[in-house]
């Protein structure tokens, strides 16, 4: 029978880290300027991923 260790595991909260925040805030636009400026260094934007 496994043994339970309480307080090893922290469950994280991606949604509450700046950088999560940031990206939520700014994606929309990220999408939107990408073919211009980033298109020809990167690649063509796929949306794989993308909600």
């Amino acid at each position: 029978m496994a043994t339970t260790i309480k307080g090893v595991y922290r469950q994280r909260q991606p949604k509450a880290s700046k950088f999560y925040q940031i990206i939520e805030k700014n994606f929309e636009e990220f999408i939107q300027v990408y073919p211009d400026r980033f298109e020809s260094r990167y690649g063509y934007y796929t949306q794989h991923g993308h909600k």
